[in-house]
């Protein structure tokens, strides 16, 4: 019943704190002020044009993503490393899962970087997401990466776990799955723009992996008139939104110790 309700306020905070929703909602209701006012509310409707100008020419996105993306250090050694942590999120759970591959999601680097590094390091595998149930049937997050494992005859171990219902969860069953063994480094593999609230839940949770990101957004130089479509710049900014608030809140909840995670490399 509690992980319900905190599903729950999650899915409710979540809502009512994206960006792209609030600059929707703040259009309408412009628009629809301007039909039912006998004022004419001129400078209401500039001020909404200017700022949806100013997030169309403006690397608003990339402002917010790279600071989470570049937190930690590239690694590219990986001699000592016990095996490979990689988190479930981004899956495209439902019926288009059992199509010829498809329901990788957007975030798939996770799974191709996963299964990668496995198989280029000889390193087992540990998978922690989530499952969903849809028109009465469960569909879970490994799927995918069960699937190419498999299909590509990786070699290595895999481990698996789904019920996973979010980070913190991912932290603590990763805790109780992975063999415990002295001076045991592993690899954690998650979206750069995650990584950090992803690290910080592993560190509360008594992990401390060494971060492996993946599924970079931002540019290293962010560019003004970069020519990327709205749909992706409003992606962008729910995004890393998600990501700064959910910092916050694991926080705030004691999910975490630390508010911003260091790099400890």
């Amino acid at each position: 019943m509690n992980r319900q309700i905190d599903a729950m306020l999650a899915n409710v905070l979540h809502i009512i704190t994206t960006p792209s929703w609030i600059l929707i909602l703040i259009t309408a209701y412009v628009l629809l002020f301007s039909l039912v006012s006998a004022q004419k509310p001129v400078k209401r409707i500039v001020a909404a044009l200017c700022l949806w100008i100013f997030i169309i020419i403006a690397p608003v996105d990339q402002w917010l993503l790279q600071p989470l993306e570049q937190q930690f250090k590239k690694v590219d050694n990986l001699n000592g490393v016990s095996g490979i942590i990689v988190l479930g999120g981004g899956q495209q759970l439902g019926a288009l899962q059992n199509q010829p591959f498809s329901g990788y999601g957007l975030h798939s680097a996770r799974i191709i970087a996963a299964l990668t590094l496995s198989k280029q390091h000889n390193l087992p595998l540990y998978f922690v997401g989530g499952k969903e149930i849809i028109n009465n049937e469960v569909y879970r997050e490994s799927q995918a990466l069960a699937r190419l494992h498999q299909e590509l005859a990786i070699g290595t171990s895999l481990t698996i776990d789904n019920e996973s219902g979010n980070t913190f969860d991912n932290a603590l069953i990763a805790r109780q799955r992975i063999p415990s063994q002295p001076d045991a480094d592993y690899l954690l593999v998650t979206s750069a723009a995650h990584m950090p609230r992803a690290i910080a839940a592993f560190r509360k949770a008594g992990l401390s992996p060494t971060p492996y990101a993946v599924n970079y957004l931002a540019e290293l130089s962010p560019q003004w008139f970069s020519g990327s479509s709205l749909t992706i710049k409003l992606y962008n900014i729910d995004y890393a939104t998600h990501e700064w608030l959910g910092l916050l809140q694991y926080y705030a909840l004691g999910r975490s110790s630390e508010l911003f995670p260091k790099n400890s490399q």
